[in-house]
């Protein structure tokens, strides 16, 4: 049984993201976003490395960071290092009532982790419409079909990566497509009340063999 998404809280709100982009100054921009915590297994360098190679030619593009962690010293010095101070926003820690803007503000949810078990971020984006683009690796391949909810590139294949962000931003028609489908795959599969109805019926069978015993 699968984590759930609370599908009345993760939905895409066109009001609440128009107003968080005047508030973050991001009008007329396209925004690539990562939600997490910034520690080693996000791999956030690789995050702005494949940004820094597809900003170049995406002028409009701007990489918005929410999350907060120990690497954040580093990362900042990486940002200032490949010269994308201009390009890149610090949100810090955002309560998860006020997610739900965030997603809704961004065009493509980016996750590059080495690592990572079954993040909820992916389905967050995902309930709010977005459009994913992640690395292949733990449980993000039971969340995200490559091709259908967004794209799956192998972790450490930066090039594979910078040109699968290339082609969401270029193909906006076919990113939106993307994100429909990535709602409807979580109303399908990751609905957070399916979910606990399918748990409660396990602790169902499992007491009642219990009882009978």
């Amino acid at each position: 049984i699968p984590p759930g998404v609370d599908l009345q809280t993760f939905h895409r709100d066109p009001a609440a993201a128009d107003a968080l982009r005047v508030r973050l100054g991001l009008t007329g921009r396209r925004v690539v976003l990562f939600v997490g915590r910034f520690v080693p297994l996000k791999d956030i360098p690789a995050t702005l490395r494949i940004f820094s190679r597809a900003a170049a030619r995406h002028p409009d593009a701007t990489l918005l960071l929410v999350g907060e962690g120990p690497l954040e010293p580093e990362i900042r010095r990486t940002v200032s290092a490949l010269g994308l101070d201009e390009r890149i926003r610090f949100a810090g820690a955002v309560p998860q009532a006020d997610l739900p803007a965030y997603y809704s503000l961004a065009d493509i949810f980016l996750l590059l982790s080495s690592y990572d078990n079954f993040p909820n971020a992916v389905l967050e984006a995902m309930a709010c419409g977005v459009p994913v683009l992640a690395t292949r690796v733990g449980g993000i391949p039971l969340q995200v079909t490559d091709g259908e909810q967004g794209r799956l590139v192998p972790h450490g294949d930066e090039s594979a990566a910078a040109d699968a962000l290339d082609r969401l931003l270029v193909h906006s028609t076919e990113a939106n497509d993307m994100g429909r489908r990535g709602r409807a795959r979580v109303e399908e599969s990751f609905d957070w009340r399916k979910t606990a109805q399918a748990l409660l019926r396990v602790y169902e069978r499992v007491l009642s063999r219990a009882g009978a015993a």
